[in-house]
């Protein structure tokens, strides 16, 4: 079945009004590849009728989600990257961790909850380091995600050989974690410290209280820079003076003014909010 010119552009078009992410004509290998099983599932007949049905529909229905979920990349690993860890460990987590005042931290594309997860992990091995200093209050992750199957995932806490061999050490993994069968579930102490919800960035957010760090990381890339402006700007609000920001390592604020000032730790950019 032919993928046309027109029908590209529709359904392009309507992943964008859905959920935001910005597609040229060049990935229309991809639209094939992930929406092509959705044509049978949901009784389209041919692209056209696909295009037509996201079109017609204002209100968000089966086919819509099917679609975000389909286009969606949810690739992550535990500590992706390892640097920026290595940076929110040294450079973040000490001064809050001494205040005795806990962390609010907001995983913002958190996928199947690999990184909120590695967040925890650290944020109780540091803890363990510091049982001496006053505790006034929990720390507390976010975890956001517009996938449901992804959260439903996260939620879980469950993951594969492969998906732990990819980022965890072998004493992380049996401190964090016990086996389930062949898999392996974080603990429900680290599962405790993170609330997973549904969210799509460029709809209404909830009326969060404000965060100390805002992971936004690999997801900014798929916008363009309208999209990416408004996203940054509603985040920037939520960081109080000298919250932090980390993006992907592909990602920056090129083109956009924010009052944030970029902090260099190793290999890792943070964003600091400045008054």
């Amino acid at each position: 079945m032919i993928l046309t010119e027109h029908a590209s552009e529709e359904i392009r078009q309507q992943i964008h009004r859905l959920c935001g992410i910005h597609l040229q004509r060049d990935k229309d290998y991809l639209l094939v590849q992930r929406l092509s099983p959705l044509l049978a599932q949901h009784e389209c007949r041919n692209w056209e009728e696909l295009a037509n049905r996201l079109r017609g529909s204002a209100v968000r229905c089966d086919l819509h989600q099917a679609v975000v979920e389909a286009i969606t990349t949810p690739e992550t690993s535990f500590f992706r990257d390892g640097h920026p860890f290595e940076a929110i460990r040294q450079q973040i987590l000490p001064p809050h961790l001494a205040s005795g005042h806990g962390m609010r931290i907001w995983s913002v594309a958190c996928s199947t909850g690999q990184e909120p997860y590695s967040i925890a992990m650290l944020l109780r091995e540091l803890r363990a380091t510091t049982e001496g200093l006053p505790r006034i209050s929990a720390d507390r992750i976010t975890a956001t995600d517009i996938s449901q199957r992804c959260l439903s995932i996260a939620q879980a806490g469950i993951y594969t050989p492969h998906e732990v061999q990819r980022g965890l050490s072998e004493i992380r993994l049996h401190r964090h974690f016990r086996p389930v069968g062949t898999n392996w579930q974080i603990r429900d102490e680290m599962r405790q410290m993170v609330q997973f919800s549904m969210l799509n960035l460029i709809e209404s957010w909830p009326d969060f209280v404000g965060f100390d760090l805002i992971l936004c990381r690999n997801v900014l890339i798929y916008f363009d820079l309208p999209t990416r402006t408004q996203i940054l700007r509603r985040l920037c609000q939520l960081l109080p003076i000298g919250g932090w920001l980390i993006l992907g390592a592909a990602e920056n604020l090129l083109q956009i003014s924010l009052p944030l000032e970029p902090v260099r730790v190793g290999l890792t950019t943070l964003y600091r909010r400045s008054g």
